[in-house]
């Protein structure tokens, strides 16, 4: 089986208002519904367990698992980089590109903005501001996020480690993890495994563990100690990290008002080893 049969048979069930309506909530937010039970789903359309088994009997399923795994595939198949390109190229002229793309990354900045908990950012911000040392770890496309991260968190003085690429938890496993320490773990969608094993080896430890990805329900936002949101829905080669990586420079100015002597010395000191070393034209 596979996900586009699960399409076939929405299609041809014979499915009530307010059943189409069900399918309709789910697959409208697929990045945080795929990761819910069959009562968190239900709970989610407001309706009764119930009504959601009598949903995947109709559908042809005899277990919810079947549908679930199905559910699970179309998810995936919507968001591999191959789909969403060849879906681009099928619904977007090459003129249109640019204000498509421009389009997207505005609602996913709205939309992380909209979503911020200022309370929860200045709790985060307080950790990694005292943290002994803070560990920054992704792959594939988040790596451009860590690299960020990590920038900033030089510039504000601050002792890290990146981690990224295959084998990133065995690197995270023999770095030197110390109590007080911080892991900043950032995966988002299908979520890789490595990064969500890094989390739990931290908590196990006994460090803070912090998530920065695209929903309240994956298993990486459910593993960490507290979870950061930004939407990385792409256009047409893959997802896009505008908004984690605003989100990244929020956090970071947060910190960097907290601390502004720190912050002041430290950008002096760097301007004045520039200015010696003629690193720049003017």
């Amino acid at each position: 089986m596979t996900g586009p049969a699960l399409k076939e048979r929405i299609s041809r069930a014979k499915l009530t208002a307010r059943e189409l309506q069900m399918i309709e909530l789910l697959m409208g937010d697929m990045g945080s519904t795929v990761f819910l039970s069959g009562q968190q789903m239900a709970s989610y359309c407001g309706v009764s367990a119930t009504s959601m088994t009598r949903l995947v009997h109709k559908l042809g399923y005899e277990k919810f698992g079947e549908f679930k795994t199905e559910f699970e595939l179309l998810y995936r198949e919507m968001i591999t980089p191959f789909d969403m390109f060849e879906s681009a190229m099928e619904q977007t002229t090459e003129s249109e590109l640019i204000e498509e793309s421009v389009k997207n990354d505005y609602i996913n900045l709205s939309s992380m903005e909209n979503s911020i908990d200022e309370a929860l950012l200045h709790i985060v911000a307080e950790k990694i501001e005292k943290a002994r040392k803070i560990y920054i770890i992704g792959m594939y496309s988040s790596e451009t996020v860590v690299r960020a991260l990590g920038h900033y968190l030089w510039r504000l003085g601050k002792d890290y480690h990146e981690i990224t690429g295959l084998g990133l938890f065995n690197k995270f496993e023999y770095s030197d993890i110390q109590h007080g320490d911080v892991l900043i773990a950032i995966s988002t969608q299908r979520i890789v495994k490595e990064v969500l094993a890094c989390v739990e080896l931290a908590k196990r430890t006994g460090i803070t563990t912090v998530a920065f990805t695209d929903n309240c329900t994956n298993p990486l936002a459910s593993a960490a100690d507290y979870t950061l949101l930004a939407p990385v829905r792409g256009v047409a080669l893959d997802c896009t990290h505008v908004a984690t990586i605003a989100l990244v420079n929020i956090l970071c100015n947060i910190i960097a008002a907290e601390i502004p002597d720190v912050v002041e010395a430290n950008l002096q000191h760097e301007s004045n080893k520039c200015t010696n070393k003629e690193l720049f034209v003017l």
